[in-house]
């Protein structure tokens, strides 16, 4: 008599059990959604209610930096770690980049780039101050004065004037952590004052807003800036 194939039957279980895993999750997420349809709670409502207490005028701003601003701050910490691991993996490339060094050779340095870096760079940086200043009434803020900011840097690394880039260097550690360090650094101050993490008194709440907004800034175009040069061949400034 053959004994049973036990290495057979193994996978046959685990499969099952993972299709009644999901079965049941799939009911679970049924059930809410069922009841979900038929609640009265509008969030619009409430958020309308509350935004004359943000410190902010424009909803995206007071939901994003008030109302749920530890959810914002684990966003950024999401960024920081991929920027962190993009610098390791730079640091411990072994494989040639899709951009050869005598393309990057080539193409460095070129006087229009030079030209546009040095034309466009200033522009660039006024618009990103803009619209992190503009966040707070219309659509702007930190992400998208964060990804203004940083493709400042990638002009300025193509036209073979790169910013810092080495995830070693301190400075730019420093950047890397100023966004989560600032909302960290708020909700402790706003747990000693109101005993509630992000309960920003109003009289304060604008101001607050706008200097973790501001410190977010710089992280999130570190960030970015840092993830573009994992993938480039490094260049030295000519």
């Amino acid at each position: 008599m053959n004994a049973p194939d036990t290495d057979s039957a193994v996978p046959l279980l685990g499969r099952l059990l993972l299709a009644i895993a999901l079965i049941g999750i799939a009911l679970v997420l049924g059930w809410a959604l069922w009841h979900q349809a038929n609640a009265q709670t509008s969030l619009t409502a409430i958020v309308t209610t509350e935004l004359p207490n943000s410190g902010v005028t424009n909803p995206v701003t007071a939901v994003l930096l008030n109302f749920r601003a530890f959810d914002t701050m684990l966003e950024l910490a999401v960024l920081l770690l991929v920027a962190v691991t993009a610098g390791m993996l730079r640091e411990h490339k072994t494989a040639p980049s899709s951009f050869s060094d005598r393309a990057v050779e080539s193409a460095f340095p070129s006087p229009l780039l030079l030209s546009l870096a040095r034309d466009l760079t200033p522009v660039m940086i006024l618009v990103s101050a803009y619209l992190l200043w503009v966040g707070a009434k219309e659509p702007g803020g930190a992400f998208q004065a964060g990804a203004v900011l940083a493709s400042a840097g990638v002009l300025a690394h193509f036209s073979g004037r790169p910013w810092l880039s080495d995830h070693q260097d301190v400075r730019i550690r420093a950047l890397l952590v100023l966004g989560t360090g600032a909302f960290l650094i708020s909700a402790l101050a706003m747990l000693g004052v109101t005993g509630t993490y992000f309960d920003y008194p109003f009289a304060w709440a604008g101001a607050w807003i706008l200097a973790i907004e501001t410190a977010a800034t710089f992280s999130i175009a570190a960030m970015l800036y840092v993830a573009f040069c994992a993938v480039m061949p490094s260049r030295e400034r000519p």
